[in-house]
């Protein structure tokens, strides 16, 4: 099985963001294709993550060997 992944990295506002999700979900197979927003935020919190797509199942805390 062949993974790609892809990372951009993106300063959007939220109308900006909206448009990207709109935009990317009209394109991708939903069923097949995901997308994982990390939304970096401040320092202090959690970064929020959210999936477009077929849900994947994202790395537990502590170090990760990819």
């Amino acid at each position: 099985m062949r993974l790609q992944y892809s990372v951009f990295v993106c300063d959007l506002s939220l109308a900006e963001r909206a448009e990207l999700e709109s935009n990317v979900t009209e394109i991708m197979n939903l069923a097949a294709d995901s997308v994982v927003q990390i939304d970096l935020g401040p320092t202090a919190s959690p970064a929020a993550i959210r999936t477009l797509g077929r849900p994947r199942t994202l790395p537990g805390a502590g170090p990760q060997i990819v």
